[in-house]
């Protein structure tokens, strides 16, 4: 399977997983690069084309699971700062 069809996956596992984050992914150069901004956080995940073509269909939605999971983990939203009245 092409590498574009599994960086196809993983966009759409980030996007279905993550409802309130946008998910933004460009090739360049040979590497799709994935970058999530979530709560006020930016997550930067770069894949090279090779490492897309090595890996089966199942090793990719692992790595989003993960992805998704260091996210969830990471990007907590901040303390709510209360306002004068």
């Amino acid at each position: 399977m092409d590498a574009k069809p599994k960086a196809n996956v993983i966009l759409t596992l980030l996007c279905t997983q993550l409802h309130d984050a946008t998910v933004t992914h460009r090739w360049h150069q040979g590497v799709c690069e994935f970058v999530v901004r979530h709560w006020g956080h930016r997550f930067v995940f770069r894949f090279p084309e090779q490492a897309l073509l090595r890996r089966g269909m199942q090793e990719i939605e692992q790595a989003a699971a993960q992805i998704v999971e260091r996210i969830r983990l990471n990007s907590k939203p901040g303390p709510t700062v209360p306002t004068a009245q």
